[in-house]
């Protein structure tokens, strides 16, 4: 998803799609709110990036 410009929120099931997901690039766009609570089931995610966007809350463990 990086450099892509995109907006609105992530879908709160996200990870259900990528059972296998180890690195997620999510930069330079315009993402905002909370990451998906889910997102902490990807428990293969090694590298997540999120400069450059408005998200707010904590980072899902």
């Amino acid at each position: 998803f990086a450099i892509n410009q995109l907006t609105r929120h992530l879908p709160k099931h996200a990870d259900r799609f990528l059972p296998n997901l180890q690195r997620l690039y999510m930069g330079i766009n315009n993402f905002d709110g909370p990451l998906p609570a889910s997102l902490s089931n990807a428990t293969r995610l090694q590298l997540l990036t999120t400069e450059s966007n408005k998200f707010s809350g904590l980072i899902p463990l």
